[in-house]
């Protein structure tokens, strides 16, 4: 399993993760609302995991334990997710591949 965790402070973030095997999971948690001070956003992002549920609770404990306070998921994916902010937006997806 491979684990990245990052506090972030920045004005815009994005986040892009690529999960190998097709039947891994990854996840990606954030601490973010719109009109947040960029130094307070958060997030977390693994991969490797072998069910979607592991994948999000690995995601949340990991944004949590950087001292995070309002962890949610912004995106489950198998093959590749993705997370993106600014100060006033903010969305996540997932898709079978990078195109």
């Amino acid at each position: 399993m491979a684990r990245f965790v990052v506090g972030i402070s920045a004005a815009a973030i994005v986040v892009l993760a690529s999960v190998g095997p097709a039947s891994a999971w990854g996840a990606i948690a954030v601490d973010d609302v719109a009109g947040m001070d960029p130094e307070d956003v958060g997030y977390s992002l693994v991969t490797g995991h072998a069910t979607k549920s592991d994948a999000e609770k690995d995601a949340l404990e990991s944004c949590r334990a950087i001292g995070n306070d309002d962890c949610r998921i912004a995106a489950s994916f198998q093959k590749c997710g993705a997370y993106a902010a600014s100060t006033t937006k903010y969305g996540g997806g997932r898709a079978a591949n990078l195109r």
